[in-house]
């Protein structure tokens, strides 16, 4: 069966910076960060190396047919019009990633990797509408992504590969796989998360209830309306107090989590067949930004831009400095945690 690969932008290029940083405080004690590649001009190069490394091990080991870098659209989501507080609580993108993301964008088109935005819309909905359209198509699509929400699209032509922790290993999660971790299958994921919220998201959830009584709840009614319609069974007084006291709060919280699969992206799947590597640009570009393994790499498989016809799908140029404040990636890895510090795959090809 051909594969379709969809990988979270930001989540990844966080990740990758992370991966290769020192931790420090400032003088008011707030955690610092200093990247640990620079380039001879002294630019941070951590996030791009990062990001190389992690594609090309992904094009190498996964064998995409087709294959897209899912991007946060501009502007403010219909999340943030429904809940202005969503994702209020997350810090500035580091000054040393942002000026990355420019080249990291570069790089895509350089390896034939299709990046793809939809305005007012996350890049969870873009991968979740790739996932859609690549399951009808007859496709095998893998979502590469730590980010939880993404669970719920999974389904028996659709998985997601979490990012593990510090290493450099990915978890492959099923439908199984979900039930095994979380108590329900990827239908029930929204409701979970609209039980016991999600900081990372700053999804408010019902307050005093986390994971291990959303979970109990879920395997005891099954879903958020069953709970809501069966509530007199719950013999525990405070804990049907807070579900009671909190029912629009667990409902904003679940239309929060659900991701949009309807979007309309502008591009056919088709447009997202793997190209080949370009090498005169992906050799500027290794040049430039002193990574030698990728100069070996457009050597030894790129191909002539004649050969490769026409570049990939990419966002607009002037949008290419741009980039919504995105939460770390799990350090985790199973979809868990926030304070990033993965290893990275230190080869190419």
């Amino acid at each position: 069966m051909s594969r379709l690969i969809v990988l979270d932008a930001l989540g990844l290029a966080y990740r990758a910076y992370y991966a290769m940083v020192r931790f420090g405080t400032d003088a008011e004690g707030k955690r610092t960060t200093q990247p640990t590649l620079w380039t001879s001009r002294k630019e941070p190069s951590n996030a791009i190396f990062g990001m190389a490394a992690i594609v090309t091990k992904l094009r190498r080991e996964q064998s995409p047919d087709l294959w897209a870098l899912a991007w946060d659209g501009p502007g403010p989501t219909f999340r943030h019009e429904m809940y202005p507080d969503y994702k209020a609580h997350r810090p500035p993108m580091p000054a040393d990633l942002a000026s990355q993301l420019s080249p990291i964008e570069e790089l895509a088109q350089c390896l034939g990797l299709p990046v793809l935005e939809k305005p007012g819309m996350e890049a969870d909905d873009v991968m979740a509408t790739l996932a859609r359209l690549g399951a009808e198509a007859g496709h095998d699509v893998v979502l590469v992504t730590g980010d939880k929400d993404m669970l719920q699209v999974v389904n028996e032509h659709v998985s997601v590969l979490a990012p593990q922790g510090r290493g450099d290993d990915y978890l492959v999660l099923d439908a199984d796989a979900v039930r095994a971790k979380w108590g329900v299958g990827p239908e029930g994921i929204r409701d979970v998360l609209a039980l016991m919220g999600d900081s990372s998201d700053n999804i408010p959830g019902v307050p005093g209830i986390g994971e291990k009584t959303a979970r109990e709840l879920m395997l005891q009614f099954g879903s958020l309306d069953a709970i809501y319609d069966r509530i007199a069974e719950i013999h525990r007084p405070a804990l049907k107090q807070k579900l009671a006291g909190n029912k629009a709060l667990a409902y904003l919280s679940r239309e929060l989590a659900t991701v949009r699969a309807d979007l309309d992206l502008g591009v056919a799947l088709e447009d997202l067949r793997k190209a080949p590597i370009r090498r005169g640009a992906l050799a500027v570009f290794a040049k430039r930004w002193e990574i030698r393994r990728l100069e070996t790499l457009a050597q030894e498989s790129g191909v002539s831009d004649d050969e490769a016809g026409a570049p990939a799908p990419a966002r607009p140029a002037g949008r290419r400095r741009a980039a919504e404040p995105r939460a770390a990636a799990p350090a985790e890895g199973a979809m868990g945690g926030t304070t990033p510090r993965p290893a990275v795959e230190p080869g190419f090809g």
